[in-house]
């Protein structure tokens, strides 16, 4: 999905020399743009965006784009303290200015230097202004320089193929603390680096291959088909799920 967003290459040689940014943006997102044809993703609080870039895995978060609708900067950083330089750093206080609903981008990755984040989110931010030009019910227009973004440390994979196991454990402990806790409180702080225990990766696959079989046994029944022994040794003898 992020090659498709991401599109060609443009440069100031070659065939592409004379084409705008403002046609590129447009033409990055006519590839994508049915995907949300009944959806408004403005009025969503967070959007989950798995990214596969060099065949690496990791979560791209998007939250609260509305609120970059007729917005400003200034209305962006109305905490004391907070300016775009300081929330780019990794010692931010990210989670506090989730709670307080501000619109930001953030890159959750289990390889550090694993991707270019600065040209990431300059590609998201162009997404999310194309989208809101072409199809959202709201009014106005979306200030980019308004959405705030950051890369803060999260807890790293140890090996080259965890990767995938990693954003799925992203993605459920920030369904946890921002969706399911909705935090409120001022001393609410996350400890990103200390987020979750690598173990608890590890103990993924087994999870993963207990559901898969529990739904393989559900489809099953309802298709009024058995499940054989040696179906469910198979299953079993399956010590691992790739990334």
């Amino acid at each position: 999905t992020y090659t498709q967003v991401k599109g060609q290459k443009v440069s100031a040689e070659g065939g592409a020399q004379h084409t705008s940014g403002v046609a590129v943006k447009m033409r990055r997102h006519e590839k994508v743009k049915r995907w949300t044809k009944n959806v408004d993703l403005f009025k969503k609080d967070f959007i989950f965006i798995p990214v596969n870039e060099d065949w690496h895995w990791f979560l791209v978060v998007i939250c609260f784009p509305r609120n970059a609708v007729n917005a400003s900067l200034q209305s962006a950083l109305m905490v004391p303290g907070k300016t775009q330089q300081a929330v780019n750093t990794q010692s931010i206080n990210v989670d506090k200015f989730v709670a307080e609903r501000q619109p930001l981008i953030l890159v959750l990755n289990s390889l550090l230097g694993g991707s270019k984040t600065s040209s990431l989110f300059k590609l998201f931010k162009e997404y999310l202004e194309v989208e809101h030009e072409s199809k959202s019910s709201l009014k106005g227009q979306l200030c980019k320089s308004a959405v705030m973004t950051s890369a803060p440390l999260v807890p790293q994979q140890t090996n080259s193929f965890d990767c995938g196991l990693y954003l799925l454990k992203y993605l459920e402990h920030f369904l946890q603390d921002f969706v399911v806790r909705s935090p409120t409180d001022d001393n609410f702080k996350i400890l990103w680096e200390n987020w979750f225990e690598s173990s608890e990766t590890s103990n993924m696959r087994e999870e993963l291959k207990s559901i898969i079989f529990e739904l393989h046994q559900q489809r099953s029944k309802d298709g009024n088909l058995n499940v054989s022994s040696s179906d469910k040794a198979q299953t079993s003898s399956t010590s691992s799920v790739s990334s």
